[in-house]
């Protein structure tokens, strides 16, 4: 006990609490004397006093928690499916996901999820680690082919440019309202993840984790099921996901940490497309396969108990491994991701807290075709006998390179608080400077040979268009011939910008009235305007740790390389034809263009907010009411009038778009656990409420102006419902609980009945035509069971089992119309290992 309380004295002595690593509230706080901690002598410490401790930080952390922030502790607790960052969020609120990533038919895939925030797009948030951005800024805008056969663009990653383990994070923050000055580039809000710092002493971690179909409960509709067996509809409900993990830390010096962690997520997806499309008896296609690695390095050195530098390096990509429908040697690799280099600097030096960070980034969003040059498509024959359906293609589509390069320099300061005109200030200031480049490139011509015809004649040695055999027996011909070439040439474009922001504002309290006003400026480089963002928050304590505040607020989102990087690339073709094997072809030249480039204005949101806060008993109360209305959001408008070079119609980005959002979200947890039957609990609960209306659907959209028919009623396209990522009503319930070893942990999660727009072309009325159809509501409840023993020293193996879906509810993630997809029903993840 004497070495114990000796301890205890050295850190009050060094102003450290116990709690600090997991609820520090300033950004100062979370650089720790590293150095001064190290010199302690924690061997003098036996197991039972080190378990006390940890007993010590957690409730400290619940006492202090912040508001949508998560600690790793609390990571630890969340079930994740694939172990992205927002994978974590699903608890908070003021998120909400795209019923369409539950679906049990794409159980498979390992891409992150978008979100959106407070109802803006799922585009238009920010996402950072330890500052440096790893957002999808070249065409974010999330698509999937199934048959990966478009010539410019395939299945795309979203809006979050790397795949990022959530293992490698010490807290994930969402600023979703009221957001300070400091933080810009977004519409919804703002999420800043925070990588590990390595512990004192040497740690590591090895560990397997397991889930797959034969884990899971698939829906499928009924009505579909043949559609599914023969392959008509995508099927990537028959998987195995295995992900390993190893990791290592420690302090190499006394003032010097090291953090390594690699983790590699793998899933196998059975490919039964392509064995009902495809004669087994013929040729066999691989298995799927998608795989996302993560190597992670950090240091943290203690120049000084004043200075402190943290270089990092994450390396993290995912490729995807399938083959084109129906068509041979149609194997491709669709890769996404790259790295991230970031240089931190924290500086407490007289009077002010400095905190610099540069980082350069470099992702990806590219297809590799293994055939790249030539594709074939012949009528079905004795010869070209493989495909089961009406044409027999073979090779593969045009390789295509997208690259997204970011250099950053961020310089933040923080005064400490002064008295001055009767309040006590705290004032923040900083700048940001970001250079990008886009770029896009086919790297060598592709020729498409199609368009079948019958032969009567020989065919030229070698020659591939042109095949004896019995496809036009019926009309007397001797076989086949492809009379028509399509080229598509090389070409490579690139997009720069460079972007500047700086931000001040005075955080003042004057005895129980807080105010902060304060200013972020903006230069986007995209278009040389210069936005001003105003902020400003100001907030009452009219009884103790009980608070009302009012926010009024202006948020500018972001622009893409997607409005620019394209042009030029389209008309980029040119199809020829003859009307005879031997005879010449005819070309028409290259294509038109398609999108005129405009400048554009950048899209911003106004937010007007009101809420309280406060303790009250054991309850901390969060009521919230949050008011956004986007305006100069980007939208694309089909133009249908002739111009020059781009024949007599075409598509261009507008800032015609607009929506307007009204959300009510009440949270309350208990401050202190709650101790029921001997066994510490926490609870946490939230009900939310939204009500929106858009303009437009993504930034792709041509069709907003285009008369509807809607229930009956012509409409513009513009006034139909928002669908996707709007859910009216959500109740959501966390618990968690800690014994002898064991953690559990409860997640359920309400969604009412929402809307799903059925709707088709009318060739009678030359629109289309939508009815509306409520989706009924459903509940989920997810749980984690956590089991660690130890072994031998500070050997302990643990546990991790999750079960989502526990009660395997049966419910509608989407209508396609004549048939539904279903979320997955009850799924198991196992996840075994050892750390140290």
């Amino acid at each position: 006990m004497k070495k114990t309380a000796s301890f205890l004295v050295a850190v009050a002595a060094l102003n450290l609490p116990l709690s600090h690593s997991v609820a520090s509230r300033d950004a100062h706080q979370d650089s720790l004397n590293l150095t001064a901690l190290k010199a302690l002598n924690f061997s003098t410490l036996n197991a039972a006093e080190v378990v006390l401790d940890k007993v010590e930080v957690s409730a400290d952390a619940n006492a202090t928690k912040e508001p949508g922030k998560l600690t790793r502790a609390d990571m630890d607790l969340i079930t994740s499916k694939n172990h992205g960052i927002t994978d974590l969020l699903k608890g908070n609120p003021n998120v909400a996901f795209s019923a369409k990533n539950a679906k049990s038919v794409r159980a498979g895939e390992l891409a992150p999820q978008d979100i959106s925030i407070n109802g803006a797009s799922y585009y238009q948030n920010n996402f950072t680690l330890d500052g440096a951005s790893i957002n999808n800024d070249l065409d974010p805008k999330k698509r999937t082919w199934n048959n990966h056969n478009n010539l410019w663009s395939d299945s795309t990653i979203g809006s979050q440019a790397m795949s990022v383990d959530t293992d490698l994070l010490g807290s994930v923050e969402v600023l979703d309202s009221a957001v300070s000055a400091r933080y810009g580039g977004f519409q919804g809000g703002a999420v800043n993840a925070k990588t590990r710092d390595p512990k004192s002493g040497f740690h590591g971690v090895l560990s397997y984790s397991y889930t797959g179909g034969d884990w899971s409960k698939i829906y499928k509709d009924a009505s579909a099921a043949q559609r599914y067996d023969d392959g008509d509809l995508a099927d990537m409900s028959d998987f195995k996901k295995r992900r390993y993990r190893v990791g290592a830390e420690g302090y190499l010096t006394q003032n010097f940490g090291l953090l390594l962690d690699y983790s590699r997520h793998r899933s196998v997806i059975e490919n039964h497309y392509n064995k009902k499309q495809i004669n087994q008896n013929l040729y066999s296609f691989p298995n799927d396969r998608q795989t996302n690695d993560n190597l992670f390095v950090k240091g943290v050195w203690g120049v000084s108990d004043k200075f402190t530098l943290k270089p990092s390096f994450l390396y993290s990509r995912l490729d995807n491994y399938t083959s084109a429908k129906r068509y041979l040697d149609s194997q491709l690799t669709l890769k996404y991701g790259g790295y991230v280099a970031t240089l931190e600097a924290q500086a407490d030096l007289e009077g002010v807290f400095l905190e610099q960070t540069l980082s350069y980034s470099a992702s990806q969003n590219s297809r590799d075709y293994e055939h790249d040059t030539e594709y074939y498509v012949y009528k079905p024959s004795n010869v070209k006998n493989w495909s089961t359906s009406g044409s027999a293609g073979i090779g593969g589509y045009n390789d295509f390179t997208q690259k997204q390069n970011t250099l950053s320099y961020k310089f933040d300061a923080s005064m400490k608080e002064f008295d001055a005109f009767s309040a006590v200030h705290l004032i923040k200031s900083g700048f940001e400077l970001t250079r990008q480049i886009g770029g896009y490139e086919i790297p060598k011509t592709y020729v498409h040979n199609s368009a079948p015809k019958s032969l009567t004649g020989a065919c030229e040695p070698g020659d591939k268009t042109c095949v004896i055999d019995d496809s036009f027996a019926s009309q007397g011909a001797v076989g086949q011939y492809l009379s028509k070439k399509t080229y598509y040439y090389a070409v490579k474009t690139k997009a720069t910008q460079t972007n500047l922001a700086f931000y001040l504002e005075d955080e003042m309290r004057f005895g129980a009235f807080k105010f902060r006003p304060g200013l972020r400026i903006e230069r986007n480089g995209d278009n040389n305007d210069v936005n001003l963002a105003p902020r400003l928050l100001a907030e009452y304590e009219f009884a103790d740790k009980n608070f009302i505040g009012l926010g009024l607020n202006r948020y500018y989102g972001r622009n893409f390389f997607a409005y620019k990087v394209y042009n030029g690339v389209y008309r980029m073709y040119e199809t020829c034809e003859r009307s005879s094997y031997g005879g010449a072809y005819t070309c028409g030249g290259l294509a038109n263009n398609r999108r005129p480039i405009r400048e554009l204005k950048t899209p911003y949101d106004d937010e007007f907010s009101a809420y309280y806060r406060g303790d009250v008993g054991n309850a901390r109360l969060n009521l919230k009411y949050v008011r956004r209305q986007g305006r100069d959001e980007v939208a694309m408008k089909y133009v249908r009038e002739p111009l020059s070079g781009y024949g007599n119609g075409y598509s261009i980005f507008t800032n015609e778009g607009q929506s307007k959002r009204d959300i009510v979200t009440l949270s309350a947890a208990n401050i202190a656990p709650i101790e029921i039957w001997g066994v510490k609990n926490d609870f946490e609960g939230s009900l939310s409420f939204t009500k929106q209306s858009r303009s437009f659907e993504d930034y792709e959209d041509d069709e907003m102006n285009d008369n509807v028919s809607y229930d009956g009623k012509t409409i513009k396209k513009s006034e139909l419902p928002v669908v996707d990522y709007h859910v009216p009503f959500t109740a959501k319930f966390r618990h968690s609980a800690k014994f002898s070893g064991f953690s559990v942990s409860n997640f359920i999660n309400y969604t009412s009945k929402t809307d799903a727009l059925l709707g088709g072309w009318n060739r009678t009325r030359g629109m289309y035509v939508y009815e509306r159809q409520k989706l009924p509501a459903y509940a989920t409840w997810d749980m984690r069971i956590g089991y660690e023993r130890r072994l031998f020293g500070d050997f302990r193996a643990f546990v991790n089992l999750d079960i989502n879906n526990l009660l395997n509810k049966k419910f509608i993630a989407s209508n396609e119309g004549n048939y539904y997809e279903y979320g997955l029903g009850r799924n198991f993840w196992l996840e075994a290992g050892m750390k140290w």
